[in-house]
């Protein structure tokens, strides 16, 4: 499913709505993201979903709460160096 599509099955108004894909188009340029499928645009799709459903309405929070899991999450991930 893209971003849109399960930011629109949330049910959230159209303001909310508005202020996720805000926050994807801004965090995808952040990250340098290219592609928007994938397993790393639908995990920051989802936690921008989980933000918001608590009531952050602000693009700018949005993003820097997402941001700020998509990168502890990254810290927690196995490196791939050739001598494990």
């Amino acid at each position: 499913m893209t971003a849109l599509g399960l930011f629109l099955q949330t049910g959230l108004d159209p303001k909310a709505i508005a202020a996720m894909a805000r926050a994807y188009d801004d965090l995808l340029r952040d990250l340098k993201i290219v592609g928007r499928t994938g397993p790393v645009t639908e995990r920051i799709a989802e936690e921008i979903v989980r933000v918001v459903q608590v009531g952050v309405r602000d693009p700018a929070v949005i993003r820097a709460k997402v941001l700020s899991v998509v990168r502890d999450e990254a810290m927690t991930l196995p490196t791939m160096r050739g001598d494990a």
